[in-house]
């Protein structure tokens, strides 16, 4: 594939939903929702872009099955490790 086909795809598709994420981490921090330092919501977009993203790595995108429980289980366990490390504490979205 040329490489300006991968960058096209990149920009438009991981990327954009990168950026979106991050936005929206940012929104829900402001609103003392989740611990995020300001400047670290890129970071922790690609940290849950890459626990729930699993899914895809196990499937072999796709290539293998995956139950339906088993993907909830999958993801509800990296909510659950996103949680834990950006969740706030004392009652808050991480409890």
């Amino acid at each position: 594939m040329p490489g300006a086909v991968i960058d096209e795809w990149q920009r438009t598709g991981p990327q954009a939903v990168r950026g979106n994420l991050a936005r929206r981490l940012r929104e829900l921090a402001d609103a003392g929702l989740l611990d995020i330092a300001a400047g670290a919501e890129a970071a922790a977009a690609r940290h849950l872009s890459l626990l729930v993203g699993g899914v895809t790595l196990e499937t072999y995108f796709g290539a293998l099955p995956m139950g339906a429980d088993e993907a909830e289980e999958y993801v509800r366990g990296a909510v659950w490790a996103f949680l834990k490390l950006y969740g706030m504490r004392g009652g808050g979205a991480g409890e």
